[in-house]
């Protein structure tokens, strides 16, 4: 229910094509409207208490007013922006239909089969759909993720295949399950080796759920194996395993693939069981029926379910122009991908090579697949995914497919690189390795070391994000890496190939070295995405000359005023670490990508041993110049034959 300010803004919006105005005057009326279970004020008062400072000194200065926008021209939903409190803006919410008659909801679903229809849909397109559940462990909440997943399973023909990169293409074999199965078609789950008893069915589920910082709960050993194939008792496991045993019953799915519980983890040989695993990945998950995430829970025994305020879920629904309308806060996916299992690095693979995923969010449930990539208990349809996620889309399959909007390997590695691993040195490649068996598959390219051939040598021209502003960013300690590749540093990283100059001189980009030789060992040979145990590159190209690099050394020490003919310099460097790690007579500068008006390149650190002379990266350059930099002649050296290790 709306508070008064809020339902006098909706309807002095009605009709109109654009308008501004005040929200509340105060902090404290805001906060008491939120209380009362006001559902924009809850969204508006959820975005200002994550902000530090005297947030009501603020607040009174900068109060809250909005901007309504409905521009029906171009196809877009009425939506009202914020501003105040410091914030430009605050958060923008949408005011959107919420009947079914939603695009590819209603309709679509008139045209399948009654059983479909009768699972949960009302009689007619505009009765409201309120959820009402307490929990989202209730028979309502599980009726309708089994509507999801039988609407997916009987009519999405994107959903239906498997990719399996290690044959490089689209794999219709039925035959396929992992070494290790929970086998859950008795009361007591029991392991499952499948290699030796045969499922009596294809379908299995995957749960992604988060270890916690001291998991403590039941673990697959080499000892504990032999019993747990005779069962598992359900009170032994914890609570985000039970939550996901009993919906996947729901599902009328028999099997389960639980990582603890189906890799073992300690004891005889489980590094090498791990290894194996590890290399299956890909096709576990690809062939995985639905794959449920436990996105809320910190660790595995806070569980799948979770209880909820139903009044406050159902705020934002109101009536507006005689219709049932809902406020939605552009950032409804964000609070989902701001969960801690979203923190994990191995999620993004578990997520982007499912066929689909039912999400337990914190106060209700979401859906992705292929033909609707979001869905949630608010707007069971299906919502705009492209308004409300600015995370990597449900869509890596697509491009397999032979459909566009597949995600690119640059935003698939800064994601990946800006969440957390328990053990990077063991995880960093195997974590991902999964998706660039793919990718690699799918465009038939040689991954190396986190890179790809084809983009190789300007692919080396990878940097680290907000080097100034992030204080702890290492390269690791223990190799896992060469210095060359983006994945021996903890830390967000860049790795677009940016050509272009931010200059109006900018032209003519070219590559200003070439790659000799690249040489790759890896833990398992088998395993070309894995972890390394050592690499080198070896390129051809110039250092600048003893004179420019002076010129550039002068600059990072802080002297602007070394000017050549009236040209200022630009010099921007970006480390790859903040702990100091090379010493400046021993660093030299390598450009890579070159223009008529400056180079792209990377920082070296020279090493000489009696057996060998190499270079290990330690940052990222670009230098131009706002004159014409192709009149100089003193700026490139002869070439050489280069070692990057």
């Amino acid at each position: 229910m709306l508070c008064s300010i809020c339902m006098q803004i909706a309807e002095e919006c009605r009709g109109r094509y654009f308008r501004t105005g005040r929200h509340h005057s105060t902090l404290g009326q805001l906060r008491a409207a939120a209380k009362r279970r006001c559902g924009l004020c809850i969204i508006l008062y959820e975005h200002l208490e994550i902000q530090s400072g005297h947030l009501e000194e603020v607040y009174l200065a900068d109060p809250l007013t909005y901007e309504f926008r409905n521009e029906p021209v171009e196809d877009d939903d009425p939506y009202l922006t914020f501003k105040g409190a410091g914030r430009q803006p605050l958060t923008t919410v949408y005011i959107l239909l919420a009947n079914l008659v939603a695009p590819t909801s209603y309709a679509r679903w008139l045209q399948k089969d009654a059983e479909l229809l009768n699972l949960m849909l009302p009689n007619t397109p505009n009765d409201k759909l309120h959820p009402t559940a307490m929990d989202t462990g209730s028979p309502q909440v599980a009726q309708l993720a089994t509507r999801w997943f039988r609407d997916c399973q009987r009519t999405h023909k994107s959903c239906g295949l498997a990719i399996k990169p290690s044959d490089g293409h689209l794999n219709h074999s039925r035959d396929w399950y992992p070494d290790r199965l929970l086998d859950l078609t008795k009361d007591v789950p029991r392991l499952l080796i499948t290699r030796e008893e045969k499922p009596s069915s294809t379908q299995y589920a995957t749960l992604s759920y988060c270890w916690g910082p001291n998991p403590r709960h039941l673990i697959l050993t080499s000892d504990n194996l032999p019993k747990m194939r005779q069962g598992i008792p359900m009170k032994s496991l914890p609570k985000t395993f039970r939550d996901a045993i009993q919906m996947v019953r729901k599902l009328e799915i028999r099997y389960l693939w639980i990582d603890s519980l189906c890799i073992i983890q300690s004891g005889e040989a489980s590094r090498e069981d791990w290894e194996l695993q590890s290399m299956a990945m890909s096709t576990i998950y690809a062939r995985s029926t639905i794959n449920i995430s436990a996105d809320w829970a910190s660790d595995a025994t806070e569980g799948c379910f979770s209880d909820r305020d139903v009044d406050v879920f159902n705020s934002i629904f109101f009536t507006w122009e005689d219709e049932h309308h809902a406020f939605v806060d552009q950032g409804i996916f964000q609070r989902l991908s701001s969960t801690p299992i979203w923190r994990r690095g191995w999620v993004v693979q578990e997520r982007l090579l499912s066929r689909c995923v039912l999400h337990f969010g914190r106060d209700q449930i979401f859906w992705e697949c292929q033909e609707v990539p979001f869905a949630c208990e608010s707007f069971p349809g299906e919502m705009d995914i492209w308004t409300f996620v600015d995370t990597i889309p449900f869509n890596l399959a697509l491009p397999v497919l032979g459909r566009s909007g597949g995600a690119n390997w640059s935003d698939l590695v800064r994601l990946y690189s800006s969440r957390e691993l328990s053990f990077p040195s063991n995880d960093k490649f195997a974590a991902l390795g999964a998706v660039a068996e793919v990718y690699s598959d799918l465009y038939h390219d040689e991954y190396v070391a986190g890179l790809f051939a084809s983009e190789l040598p300007a692919a080396l021209c990878w940097r680290v994000v907000d080097a100034g502003t992030t204080p702890n960013i290492l390269r690791s300690s223990e190799f896992r890496a060469p210095s060359w590749s983006w994945a021996s540093i903890d830390g967000v990283v860049d790795v677009k190939v940016d050509y272009s100059f931010d200059d109006e001189y900018g032209t003519g980009d070219t590559i200003h070295s070439a790659v000799r030789d690249v040489n790759i060992d890896l833990l398992r040979p088998q395993f070309k995405t894995g972890p390394v145990l050592a690499a080198r590159i070896t390129l051809e190209g110039s250092f600048f000359t003893k004179k420019f690099h002076e010129e550039l050394f002068n600059l990072l020490s802080g002297r602007t005023d070394i000017l050549n003919n009236n040209q200022t310099i630009k010099l921007d460097v970006i480390m790859d670490s903040t702990t100091p790690g090379a010493k400046s007579d021993s660093v030299v500068f390598f450009p890579i990508i070159s223009n008529n008006v400056g180079y792209r390149g990377i920082i070296l650190n020279h090493h000489i041993t009696p057996s060998e002379e190499t270079y290990s990266r330690v940052g990222y350059f670009s230098v131009h110049e706002t004159k014409l930099f192709w009149e100089r002649n003193d700026v490139l050296d002869m070439k050489r034959i280069i070692t990057l290790i």
